[in-house]
């Protein structure tokens, strides 16, 4: 009640701060209901409004609405405040600003030469002043888009916001935020108050042009097209995860800007990575082309396709200046299976004829010419790649000068996914069928020779390079090999996929993901915690990798025959990290996959998750292996 003596100030907020053992303030605490739908969240809040102690107790209700919605270039939020109360009231929101990289906290002592703070009528902008450290251009741009809530530029600086996960990481852990002002608006008693806050990127004209319920009634209509046709597909108690699965996919899907404007791409987790070519490959499948969104699944392979640079596609861009980094022996054969599956689903000619079929036979000619980071195919034509100082393959944790997973010289993914790229090219490609298929016989052959273990029944993980010039086999049990099995086009007979898949499930499957390393190998670490370091070196050797699942469960059909059995086992190993998306773990996010858990759990404790707390190849490996169960 804004002016009376009766005048009570409420807080809707909590905050963890360094040196507070709870949050404050007590806003939190207020909180009786979470909401989430596609594009947004809401927070029911209420307020007690009577005087404390004195009978009658009034009830204010405020709700708070987080939405993502579309604008000129890129994206947008909004927050939008409603208050209903019998009461006169005054909303006021300040706005918390850091403007940094995701890897970065703000930690100057003065924030005022950091940032400056711009109107333009009722818009604000702040941005990194052109003498900060590091300046990416960052800059936010502020408005009131409903309510008429009026902006007061009262800078302040709050400090020592306190993160308890990356104390847990052993990083740094505090943060100063800057907050440009406050808007603030009132309301008579009994008339209700709203409020919407935009905040977007960009120039002040990239404001978003649709309202909030626009942008819902769009988002809705879009992904409600996107569920019905696959919901349809599976039985009615599998057809709430299917749409969180099919909601959870869409989040990944963004725009990057390129050489003719903006193209899709798939972000690889939340909220540590970008758009890597790996991730983007082997999810392309299951976030685009499961989904039915095959237009923007062509300007992905396209996007990456314009930046393929001596047969390789990137492996990641730089945070600092967006550069395309080369690194990576899989992504470019993960790409040539992606456009496979891609042709699969339309049949769409002019993309074999274009950029994106060059570019597959580039990779072909490029990998049997020999490229960077010494990847190029042997006289027994396999692909050997790298050296003990590099990390090319998915497993590359490296920290310190430390490879943790040191798999140079023949992988034995790579060399699978090699036999399944020419047979995909020999079929697509009528002029070259007879020598590319003539190549991957070769390369077949070799690949059984060499990697299948007739006594483990199963495959080799990698094959390293000895100084006499012979090629030492690993000794270590590994997931790597179930893409063998998976692969339509595999070396591997069904007897042989059978043999991995029955290896894979003794050895390394656990409810929420497959291990990295077998427990009964002496570096085998069955927790993902502790410092970069650990994590790092857990990261591969034990953790567990959700996204996983999905390659053994196809290898479970196809050793199968796709049978009914073969359907069911399938299923049932992907429940479980489905059912995360309906029930979050904890420590998990809200209607997400992450990107691993523990590999061991005891009966006091379950898998926790880690990493990314959304890892896009984890909910579309999951998606994608699901329907195909369901499908023919």
């Amino acid at each position: 009640s804004p002016g009376r003596q009766s005048e009570r100030r409420i807080d809707l907020s909590s905050f963890l701060f360094h040196g507070l053992g709870e949050p404050h303030p007590a806003g939190a605490s207020l909180i009786t209901r979470f909401e989430q739908r596609p594009g947004m969240v809401r927070w029911t809040i209420d307020v007690p409004m009577g005087v404390p102690g004195v009978p009658g107790t009034r009830v204010t209700r405020v709700t708070r609405e987080l939405s993502l919605v579309p604008s000129a270039r890129g994206g947008a939020c909004r927050v939008r405040y409603t208050v209903a109360s019998a009461e006169s009231v005054r909303l006021v929101v300040r706005p918390l600003v850091a403007l940094r990289d995701f890897h970065e906290l703000v930690r100057e002592p003065d924030l005022s030469d950091r940032y400056c703070t711009t109107r333009q009528g009722d818009l604000v902008r702040v941005e990194l002043a052109s003498n900060t450290e590091g300046n990416l251009g960052g800059r936010v741009n502020l408005a009131c888009g409903v309510g008429g809530a009026s902006f007061a530029g009262e800078a302040q600086v709050w400090r020592d916001f306190h993160y308890p996960h990356e104390s847990r990481r052993h990083q740094e852990d505090r943060e100063h935020l800057y907050s440009p002002g406050a808007f603030t608006g009132d309301a008579p008693a009994g008339a209700g108050l709203e409020v919407e806050i935009e905040s977007w990127a960009g120039a002040f004209e990239d404001r978003p042009r649709t309202t909030t319920e626009e942008s819902r009634r769009v988002a809705d209509a879009r992904l409600g097209g996107l569920v019905s046709p696959l919901v349809e597909r599976v039985p009615e108690p599998e057809r709430g995860v299917i749409g969180a699965l099919v909601c959870a996919a869409d989040q990944f899907v963004v725009r990057r800007r390129h050489e003719a404007g903006f193209r899709a791409s798939i972000i690889a987790g939340y909220p540590w990575f970008s758009d890597w070519g790996r991730d983007t490959m082997i999810s392309l499948p299951g976030l685009l082309l499961s989904t039915g969104r095959t237009r923007e699944a062509r300007e992905a392979l396209e996007a990456f396709a314009s930046l393929a640079k001596d047969g390789l596609i990137p492996n990641c861009f730089d945070n600092a200046t967006g550069h395309a980094e080369y690194n990576t022996v899989d992504a470019s054969l993960w790409f040539i299976h992606a456009l496979d599956a891609y042709l699969d689903a339309t049949d769409d000619r002019d993309a074999l004829r274009g950029r994106c079929g060059r570019a597959a036979h580039e990779i072909i000619e490029a990998y049997r010419a020999g490229t960077r980071f010494s990847i190029a195919m042997q006289d027994d034509a396999l692909i050997a790649a790298g050296s003990p100082d590099t990390q090319l393959t998915w497993m590359d944790a490296r920290r310190d000068g430390v490879v943790f997973t040191p798999r140079y010289g023949k992988p034995v993914e790579v060399n699978a996914l090699w036999v399944h790229a020419l047979r995909c090219l020999a079929r697509r490609d009528t002029g070259r069928a007879k020598e590319l298929s003539a190549l991957a016989d070769r390369a077949a052959r070799s690949f059984l020779e060499q990697f299948w273990s007739p006594r483990a029944e199963a495959l080799v993980d990698v094959l390293t390079p000895e100084a006499s010039g012979a090629w030492r086999a690993s000794g270590e049990t590994r997931p790597n090999q179930v893409f063998a099995a998976s692969l339509e086009l595999s070396p591997l007979s069904v007897a042989q996929r059978a043999g991995v898949v029955k290896r894979v499930m003794s050895l390394l499957v656990t409810p929420m993901g497959v291990r990295t390393l077998s427990p009964s190998d002496p570096g085998y670490q069955g927790r993902y915690r502790g410092s970069l370091f650990e994590r790092d070196r857990a990261y591969h050797n034990g953790t567990a990798w959700p996204y996983l699942l999905g390659a053994l469960a196809e290898g479970m059909l196809r050793a199968g025959g796709f049978s009914a059995e073969a359907r069911r086992a399938a299923i049932g190993l992907l429940t479980p990290a489905a059912g995360s998306v309906l029930s979050a773990p904890a420590g998990g996010c809200v209607g997400q996959i992450a990107e691993v858990f523990d590999g061991d759990s005891t009966a006091g404790e379950a898998q926790r998750p880690g990493g990314c707390v959304a890892q896009a190849w984890s909910v579309a490996e999951v998606l994608r292996v699901w329907l195909l169960a369901r499908g023919k």
